[in-house]
């Protein structure tokens, strides 16, 4: 398997992606890779965009079967 992101870009979001993608068939929001990258969601959401160059939500879109849940409140579809 690919590395996920090149080594010098890995820390501190690698051990998260890494839990991440071993737990890519279970329901997951950003929280819990974030807690593990000990960032808010907010900043995990910002650095993982950053380095792997597509959202949280778009990278697990790539994973058939896998889902990550938004964290916060639903949206009414409004």
């Amino acid at each position: 398997m690919a590395a996920l992101l090149p080594a010098d870009e890995a820390d501190p979001l690698g051990p998260a992606l890494e839990w991440a993608v071993a737990h890519l068939r279970e329901p997951l929001t950003v929280d819990k890779p974030a807690r593990r990258a000990r960032m808010s969601a907010r900043t995990f959401h910002r650095h993982f965009t950053r380095a792997v160059g597509v959202s949280p939500t778009a990278y697990r879109a790539r994973f058939p079967g896998a889902a990550l849940t938004p964290s916060g409140p639903p949206s009414t579809g409004r």
